[in-house]
């Protein structure tokens, strides 16, 4: 393996660890009560991962998050890539700033992008099939539990997402990465 790049495996592992991320979520949407909570798990691993990779590595990790949850949901394929590409740009620009590893900042910014990527979800809808913009319109108030809930996972949980297995060499550098 070539210094510098990790092994392909990670990606697959990132890509295997987002499916489930996202499949337990979807899981946990049908409980009565908790889909208006939900947290977002997979832009919770993006930030998570993100301070310690370099943007067009994060970007790549990006691509491989928005198409495990394009895999498992209903919305538009593009409009997820989109909406994470967003959360990218943002987070680079915010790199050149801010410690984006602070916990306190990272809960901070994945509550402000699951708030945004929300009102981007409402959008999309709204745009794709106009007849339901009214229950569309209706599911944004959730948007604020949603976001608090995704704030509240990043400030507790983003760590322990970075600890799951074979994710590492994404960022570490060394021998195989």
């Amino acid at each position: 393996m070539r210094r510098g790049r990790p092994p392909r495996l990670s990606w697959v592992l990132l890509c295997v660890w987002s499916v489930w991320i996202h499949a337990l979520t979807g899981l946990a949407a049908d409980v009565d009560g908790l889909g208006r909570w939900l947290p977002d798990l997979g832009l919770v691993l993006l930030l998570a991962l993100g301070p310690r990779m370099p943007a067009s590595r994060m970007a790549v990790a990006a691509v491989v998050v928005a198409l495990a949850r394009a895999s498992l949901g209903v919305d538009p394929p593009t409009a997820i890539l989109a909406g994470y590409f967003a959360v990218c740009l943002v987070h680079a620009g915010l790199r050149e700033f801010v410690d984006l590893d602070d916990p306190l900042f990272r809960a901070l910014l994945a509550g402000v992008a699951s708030l945004a990527l929300s009102g981007w979800w409402v959008l999309v809808h709204a745009v794709r099939h106009p007849v339901l913009d009214g229950l569309s319109a209706a599911a944004s108030p959730f948007a604020w539990r949603a976001a608090l809930s995704t704030a509240t996972v990043a400030l507790a949980g983003a760590d322990l997402l970075l600890r799951l297995p074979g994710l590492q060499p994404l960022w570490k550098r060394g021998r195989l990465g």
